[in-house]
C-alpha cells in the first residue's frame, strides 16, 4: 500500500479516535444541580496550536513579557519556546482561585496531571513566584494532561522540574482568553 495513503488513514484513524476525547472540552463547569445540558469547543490541531505530540524545541529563553489577569499585573515565571508563551499549570491554577474558572489539579501515576475544572485549587507553594532562568533544562516532557475524563495532547515542556503548558491550549481547554497587548508587551488572560 502506498505510504501516502497509509498515512492518511492512520491521521484520519487519529482524527476519529481524538473527536470524544481530545478534539471536544466542556466548556462550562457542571454542577449539581438538574440541568444536564453541556457546551463544547472544538479544538483545531494544527501546528503550533499547542495540540498534539510535543514537537521537538529550537529556543527556550525566559521572558520579561508582562502578564495580566483581567488587567491587573500578575508576576510569575514565562518561558516562550519557539515563539509561544508556556507557563506552569500551577501558577495558571493559582491566578484563577476564586473565580468562575478555578480548577483542581492533581498529579497521579503514569506521569499524568489531572485538571478538575469543578474542584477549588489547593496551593503547594511555590505558585506565582519569579525564579531565576532555567531554561537552559527544557526538555520535552512525558506528563499527559487530563480533564473530564480524558488524555488531552496538550504541548508539554519541562523546566527546571515542572511541567510547562502553552498559554493558549491552556485557555481554550480550561476556558479563559488569552490575547496580546502591544502597547505593554503583555499577555493578558480575562477569566470570569
Amino acid at each position: 500500500m502506498n505510504k501516502k495513503i497509509l498515512v492518511m488513514i492512520l491521521s484520519l484513524l487519529l482524527v476519529i479516535g481524538l473527536v470524544p476525547g481530545a478534539a471536544f472540552a466542556d466548556d462550562s463547569k457542571t454542577s449539581s444541580n438538574s440541568d444536564t445540558s453541556q457546551s463544547f469547543t472544538f479544538i483545531l490541531i494544527e501546528s503550533g496550536s499547542g495540540f498534539g505530540e510535543t514537537p521537538d524545541f529550537t529556543s527556550c529563553r525566559a521572558t520579561l513579557q508582562k502578564v495580566k489577569l483581567n488587567g491587573k499585573d500578575v508576576s510569575c515565571d514565562v518561558y516562550n519556546i519557539d515563539g509561544y508563551n508556556y507557563f506552569k499549570l500551577r501558577d495558571i491554577a493559582q491566578m484563577m482561585k476564586g473565580l468562575d474558572t478555578e480548577f483542581a489539579v492533581t498529579t497521579g501515576e503514569n506521569y499524568s496531571i489531572t485538571v478538575d475544572r469543578n474542584g477549588t485549587y489547593q496551593s503547594v507553594g511555590g505558585e506565582l513566584e519569579k525564579t531565576e532562568d532555567k531554561s537552559s533544562t527544557c526538555v520535552k516532557s512525558k506528563w499527559t494532561l487530563e480533564m473530564d475524563g480524558y488524555i488531552f495532547p496538550v504541548y508539554c515542556y519541562n523546566i527546571g522540574g515542572n511541567n510547562y503548558f502553552q498559554l493558549r491550549a491552556l485557555g481554550t481547554l480550561i476556558g479563559f482568553d488569552v490575547d496580546y497587548d502591544a502597547s505593554e508587551n503583555a499577555a493578558t488572560i480575562t477569566a470570569k
